[in-house]
């Protein structure tokens, strides 16, 4: 992984936050912080050419970013970085080896959220949409006769996503589906398309 790469990104994003005031996950404007747990699942086969492939299908988050709502609306706008595991992939061949790759993903996502209040205390729903840019890795080990290796590869790839969600006093519990469009078949290093799945909890401040 290009180490390089990722904290120019990150730096960048951070500058960017920082100086805008359009910068989804919640229904209050604010920064917040969320965590999240579900699956990933990519397009790679279950063999191939003898090689059987087995996938560990956790995924996990942590993202944080900043919500404006648009004056008189129930419309917000904003902007999240979030880090993510993304499962992995082993390849076994007939030989005495393993193969594992597994994914990770720096997101730098907009946002646009639509809410809508529950009566006349601080409940409310959401729905939102989410595209941008991520960074993209592929970290990759092997052991052949008790020794391992290990290498990484980094990309960009684009994300697309939406989720829905529940507030109430700040706090939120949400559900979101992302898209990462990479390789139609990602043999080695390369990071593969992937569908995750994913339930949360945040908090406004």
């Amino acid at each position: 992984m290009k180490i390089k790469q990722i904290v120019l990104a990150t730096a960048a994003a951070s500058a960017l936050l920082a100086s805008s005031s359009v910068f989804a996950i919640g229904a209050s404007q604010g920064w917040y912080l969320a965590g999240q747990l579900g699956g990933a699942f990519n397009n790679l086969p279950s063999s191939q050419s003898g090689v059987k492939i087995s996938s560990n299908d956790f995924a996990w988050g942590v993202n944080g970013g900043y919500n404006y709502q648009l004056q008189s609306s129930r419309f917000l706008i904003g902007g999240e970085i979030g880090i993510n595991g993304l499962g992995s992939n082993s390849a076994t061949p007939p030989a005495s080896s393993k193969n594992t790759d597994t994914y990770y993903a720096v997101n730098f996502l907009g946002t646009a959220t639509y809410a809508q209040q529950l009566g006349q205390n601080d409940s409310k729903v959401y729905v939102w949409a989410e595209t941008g840019p991520s960074l993209a890795w592929t970290t990759a080990s092997t052991s052949i006769a008790g020794e391992s290796f290990a290498n990484s590869e980094s990309t960009m790839a684009w994300v697309l996503g939406a989720g829905l969600g529940y507030e109430w006093n700040k706090w939120n519990v949400f559900v979101r589906y992302d898209h990462y469009f990479g390789d139609n078949f990602a043999p080695g290093f390369k990071f593969p398309k992937i569908n995750a799945v994913f339930g949360g909890i945040s908090y406004t401040f």
